[in-house]
């Protein structure tokens, strides 16, 4: 037991070290490069000062990348949906902050860095005394420790690359083919889709360990999969589907009203939360959660095959809404594959039937919040009324048409009633929903 706490506290040690060092020699590449990147790339040499400030993202980004998955692989999941919950939240205030504060562009900028360095800094403090400073430390060989630590995440590691590849690349197809205020629109829609991370990320991050604790070849990882499509299914799609018809609000809420075309582009991009009916959100943690990473790199080696020509040849006929249809095309590939080696490995499957009638309860419920926009009301007053008359009817709709049942009322109270935060609202809701299940 000793010996392997002793290596454990080496692995952490030079897996960050090792993901610190790679950050930083990128950091200074970006650095160096940053007015040739400005204008051979971006095509915007203008723009080469704010450049060399956004590289900064990348030390912070993979730093806290490293933290968070430390703590997952520890299985701290409390502490690691910390992170993800801040991130979101930091990033969605920061940057609408600053911009409305009178910093523009760099207030954007800025509070998209400030929140990746708040978070590592969060990171390294929860995984410093939470786990490492507890752990024996002696003197081992990084050469060794990298190269066990390659071994076990090589398709992680490749599949996370080209990830990031794909979104640097989807950031100069912007830059080629959008005008600087279209790109503006369109970063102010993608900000905005945070608030449904908020969502996603302690989903994936609780799923993890969750799969990993059970037999790949058993009845319940089977029922735990359905389950958990359904129940983040029933929290992502609604979600989605009310920023969505309340886009034009919310922006001019957040952004005031100069940035015009970010609700059509936020309408369009809340589509790609839609796909969580299907599995998106509980597939890759399936996957990682029963060893099987390389399925995980084949559905992003597919998305990237797919993505690259479309997003090139879509945003350059019709821009940011190009771009947005290549993302929506190119994410369907790698779902259906992903799906298929679910089922066809593991005799995993969805309830397409509690999935239907999620997506016919959330779009039913927006049909009474597509009347307000004709009310003389003010943007918040608007979003107030018509959150609460799509909760209720959302609510009231599960249970009558039988997506919800009692055996989901005691699943849900097992996943969300030890949150001390929630457990008023929760208690609430499930007292309500009971009403039409037991009639």
């Amino acid at each position: 037991m000793k010996e392997g706490s002793n290596r454990l506290a080496s692995m952490i040690r030079h897996a960050c070290t090792f993901k610190a060092l790679t950050s930083t020699i990128i950091l200074f590449i970006g650095l160096v490069f940053s007015d040739f990147l400005s204008a051979a790339i971006i095509r915007r040499p203008e723009l080469a000062p704010l450049v060399r400030i956004t590289v900064f993202v990348v030390l912070f980004k993979d730093l806290l990348s490293a933290f968070n998955s430390t703590l997952i692989g520890l299985n701290d999941m409390k502490n690691s949906a910390l992170l993800n919950t801040m991130i979101s939240i930091t990033r969605s205030i920061l940057s609408p902050l600053l911009i409305i504060i009178g910093f523009g562009v760099l207030g954007a900028v800025l509070g998209y860095i400030l929140s990746y360095l708040l978070a590592s800094i969060t990171g390294a403090l929860l995984l410093y005394f939470s786990h490492y400073r507890k752990l024996s430390r002696t003197d081992a060989n990084f050469r060794k420790d990298l190269g066990t630590m390659l071994g076990y995440g090589s398709f992680l590691y490749f599949s996370g690359t080209l990830g990031g590849a794909l979104g640097v690349y989807q950031g100069m197809i912007l830059a080629w083919f959008a005008t600087n205020s279209m790109i503006g629109n369109f970063s102010v829609a993608v900000t905005i889709t945070t608030a449904i991370l908020l969502l996603t990320d302690p989903i994936t991050t609780a799923l993890f360990p969750a799969f990993s604790s059970l037999n790949p070849s058993g009845e319940e990882i089977k029922r735990m999969f359905r389950w958990a499509t359904k129940y983040s299914a029933m929290l992502v799609i609604p979600a989605s589907i009310f920023i969505s018809v309340e886009s034009k609000d919310i922006v001019h809420l957040v952004y005031g009203n100069e940035y015009g075309l970010a609700p059509a582009f936020l309408s369009l991009y809340c589509i790609t939360f839609l796909y969580a009916g299907f599995g998106s959100i509980v597939l890759g943690s399936f996957f990682n959660g029963i060893g099987q990473t390389k399925v995980n790199f084949m559905a992003t080696v597919i998305q990237a095959i797919f993505f690259a020509p479309l997003a090139f040849l879509l945003t350059r006929s019709y821009s940011v809404l190009g771009l947005i249809g290549a993302i929506l095309i190119s994410n369907l590939p790698p779902l259906i594959y992903s799906l298929w080696m679910a089922s066809k490995r593991f005799g995993v499957s969805i309830d397409f039937r509690s999935s239907s009638l999620i997506y016919a309860s959330s779009f039913v419920s927006a049909i009474p919040v597509l009347l307000f926009p004709c009310l003389p009301l003010s943007p918040l007053v608007t979003l107030i009324l018509s959150a609460a008359i799509y909760l209720l009817m959302y609510l009231t709709m599960m249970p009558l048409i039988g997506c919800i049942k009692s055996v989901d009322m005691e699943n849900l109270k097992l996943i969300f009633g030890k949150i001390k935060l929630i457990k008023p609202f929760v208690n609430a809701i499930m007292s309500y929903e009971n009403i039409f299940i037991k009639r």
